[in-house]
């Protein structure tokens, strides 16, 4: 593996922990590393948390620096980062929403 998956893939949260622990690092550590909030890596691993999300692009960059350095080096290619929501059709807005649990999703324009 050279990168994480991209979030919106059903596998992330688990491949972001076996990254996590495959470089020996607690989700505090992690987080230090990224630079991201320190309660972070733990929403994203854990879809049963409260407050469960999933990193936006810039954080899914930080997270593939930290954790597949010798593949990314400060250089890490975005191609496969999650879309922006202003580059997402509404069709692929709403699929993801209900990926995330949503039971019905309702657009008015």
């Amino acid at each position: 593996m050279n990168s994480l998956p991209p979030p919106t893939d059903p596998t992330f949260r688990m491949k972001l922990r076996e990254a996590r622990e495959a470089r020996n690092l607690s989700q505090y550590a992690l987080a230090k590393l990224a630079g991201v909030a320190l309660v972070m890596p733990k929403r994203w691993e854990d879809a049963s948390d409260k407050y469960a999300t999933l990193p936006n692009a810039a954080s899914w960059a930080k997270l593939n620096s930290v954790l597949f350095p010798a593949d990314h080096g400060a250089d890490v290619t975005m191609a496969d980062a999650p879309k922006s929501l202003d580059q997402a059709s509404v069709e692929e807005i709403v699929a993801e929403l209900k990926r995330r649990g949503a039971v019905s999703v309702i657009v008015n324009w």
